[in-house]
């Protein structure tokens, strides 16, 4: 009896959790990033490594508050680490993954967090 419980508890604790998709960080070239943001206003931009205890601190100060305006730009990193660091911190949000370091190049991010807002 106790054992089927318990069973049906851990089933639906797995089902709830499956349930909950986290962002992917997409892969995108420079040009189309810009053209993504352009005539857009207020556009902030905050740049993250999956390995920065910081930005990981900056992205749970600001995740009760992201919207539209926000891009997430995982920099600095290999693939799908981003999306990694974004589930950990149970963070469901649009994500760039910043390949070539093309995107950090173009606003002169050196180092991360950096958080930028695009006019």
């Amino acid at each position: 009896m106790k054992y089927n419980f318990i069973l049906k508890f851990l089933s639906i604790i797995l089902l709830l959790n499956s349930s909950i998709s986290y962002a992917l960080c997409e892969v995108v070239d420079l040009d189309d990033f810009i053209k993504s943001v352009h005539g857009k206003k207020n556009i902030q931009l905050i740049f993250f490594s999956s390995w920065c205890s910081d930005c990981k601190k900056e992205l749970l100060k600001i995740k009760d508050n992201l919207n539209e305006n926000y891009i997430l730009i995982n920099t600095f990193d290999s693939i799908g680490k981003g999306e990694i660091a974004l589930k950990s911190l149970k963070i469901n949000h649009k994500c760039i993954f910043d390949k070539d370091r093309l995107i950090a190049k173009k606003y002169n991010v050196k180092s991360v967090p950096k958080k930028l807002i695009v006019p």
